[in-house]
């Protein structure tokens, strides 16, 4: 079966570091903090954190995500999750799961390359449109944008 990619990646005003606690570390705390109009919460059901910790989102619409992760890496700031059930994409009957595998890439000391890998695995019979992907990257440009806003305006956190 064909697995659609898509990959993009973007500079933020943010070092690594902080970027990478705030969401791969605390995400679970900071996001219902920042996201609190659409985020209800978001709980680790099974795990700790690392490499198979399936994790709970629960929207205020009364939708929820489940994503495992499969690989948590801090000496390279790496996060691979798989999103395995919810999400919009599978209410839309296009995908079985999508696996996402983010890169951190320091590019100055107050200044972060993402880069982000999705792998879409449609479900069968199921073609992929340009405007899917561009639905995913658009979703990951507000999130970011949403996390870098309150990094900026909290200096001091995830320091």
């Amino acid at each position: 079966m064909n697995v659609p990619c898509s990959y993009h990646e973007f500079v933020i005003p943010v070092s690594r570091d902080r970027v990478f606690k705030a969401v791969v570390i605390d995400g679970h705390n900071l996001l219902p903090k920042l996201l609190s109009n659409v985020i209800k919460s978001v709980k680790l059901t099974k795990g700790d954190g690392g490499p198979g910790t399936i994790s709970r989102t629960i929207f205020k619409s009364g939708r929820e995500d489940v994503y495992r992760v499969d690989v948590i890496d801090p000496e390279n700031y790496v996060l691979k999750a798989t999103l395995i059930e919810g999400s919009i994409w599978m209410k839309e009957r296009k995908v079985e799961s999508l696996v996402y595998e983010v890169r951190y890439i320091a590019s100055g000391p107050n200044k972060c390359i993402i880069q982000i890998a999705t792998e879409f695995h449609p479900k069968e019979g199921i073609t992929l449109e340009e405007g899917d992907f561009e639905r995913a990257k658009r979703g990951n440009l507000i999130f970011y944008q949403t996390v870098v806003g309150y990094l900026i305006e909290n200096p001091d956190a995830y320091v």
